[in-house]
């Protein structure tokens, strides 16, 4: 009788260890746990093996590492999954996958939950999620394989991140706002590990515009001159050329629209201001529809010659010299800058990398005092002692 309690016993603890839980749940039991759960699959090959499983509750990682059963669902397919929890860079994954049941496939994909940059956690890990008002600051570049790629969303920060392998790689990042979907994930060295969470776009259809049709190329500047420039790009369906500019972000100056309908678009700036930067989105209108760009920033060209004469604090070799020998200023080199910013008249554009001298920032002063437009660049992460002199209407 003793021998059939224990056997007994033994029996409905194997079993419960393995007993059906809605996935919440099973995230629940931890690292190490062994759980049966059932979901639909949310993601397919294009995030590599791992495959993201969700029901009502909850989302979970599913990766076939050493020890696994052959698992390579598609999206849409509703299974039945058995193996051990594993924590993997703070990715809560089951991994090895002990068993695999498909119940149906071709099943509708669950809606994506809406959630802000600062509800990418643990409460979302696992999940199809979707963030509206997306803006990456990597617009216009191309997306690359390995790469994690940083964005806005009404002023909150997040990540995501492209595989290599990625239908995404190669592909335009998005220019303008656009509303992401992807799988909620998570890699981190962190312990605990409560950073280091990313979403996973599956492909270019969950980076959706707002708009039934996009920008194609990135906005480029050309024609530049000190009073004007032009602005080009192009979309995928013709459309109308429209800017709203500034001299702020808040793009004051107003709008321009040059109405038409094409798709390589032109709008040219005029009456600008000599060596100014001007803040401009452009978007392009078909009938009800509108696409936006980000809003980039763009300068006019100087009044300046253009002439670069270039001088050394330190000896210089011009016995190698082919051309115009470099000029070493024995012990004048500062009052040699404090000399050329004292002949200004209009504009200085200044970057030192670190200032510690109070003939060149006395200079500086005076330009300013005397009406001379100043832009100062300097190096953050350096002593620049003399700055704290410099009068403080002069931004850097």
């Amino acid at each position: 009788m003793k021998k059939l309690f224990f056997a007994i016993t033994w029996i409905a603890t194997n079993s419960l260890s393995f007993a059906q839980s809605d996935i919440a749940a099973a995230r629940a039991m931890g690292d190490g746990a062994s759980v049966t759960i059932t979901g639909i699959v949310t993601s397919g090959s294009e995030l590599g093996v791992i495959r993201y499983v969700q029901d009502l509750s909850a989302g979970i990682a599913c990766y076939p590492g050493s020890g696994s059963v052959t698992f390579t669902p598609s999206r849409g397919d509703s299974i039945t999954i058995s193996g051990t929890l594993k924590d993997y860079n703070g990715l809560l994954e089951i991994d090895p996958i002990t068993n695999v049941i498909t119940i149906s496939t071709g099943n509708p994909l669950p809606s994506p939950e809406i959630i802000t940059p600062l509800q990418m956690d643990e409460n979302t890990e696992g999940e199809l999620v979707q963030i509206d008002n997306v803006v990456f600051g990597a617009a216009c570049s191309n997306f690359l394989g390995n790469t994690a790629y940083g964005f806005t969303s009404n002023s909150e920060t997040g990540t995501i991140y492209v595989k290599t392998g990625s239908p995404l790689e190669g592909s335009l990042v998005p220019i303008g706002s656009i509303s992401l979907t992807g799988i909620m994930s998570q890699f981190t060295f962190s312990s605990p590990a409560n950073d280091g969470y990313q979403l996973l776009p599956r492909d270019i259809s969950d980076l959706g515009s707002s708009a039934t049709f996009n920008f194609n190329s990135c906005v480029e500047q050309i024609n530049i001159t000190s009073t004007s420039f032009d602005l080009v790009w192009t979309t995928d369906s013709a459309g109308s050329t429209n800017i709203r500019y500034g001299l702020t972000n808040s793009l004051e100056l107003g709008d321009i629209n040059s109405g038409g309908s094409t798709t390589s678009h032109t709008m040219q700036l005029t009456s600008l201001s000599p060596a100014a930067f001007y803040y401009v989105k452009a978007y392009t209108t078909i009938g009800t529809d509108t696409a936006f760009s980000g809003i980039e920033l763009y300068s006019t060209a100087s009044n300046s010659s253009g002439e670069i004469k270039v001088y050394f604090n330190n000896p210089v070799d011009t016995s190698v010299s082919t051309g115009t020998d470099a000029i070493y200023l024995d012990g004048t080199f500062n009052d040699t800058i404090a000399a050329y910013i004292g002949r200004a008249q209009n504009t200085i554009d200044l970057s030192i990398y670190n200032n510690n001298n109070s003939m060149i920032v006395d200079s500086i002063n005076a330009a300013y005092n005397r009406g001379v437009n100043i832009r100062y660049v300097s190096e953050s992460a350096v002593a620049n002692t003399e700055l704290s002199n410099m009068d403080s209407n002069i931004g850097y």
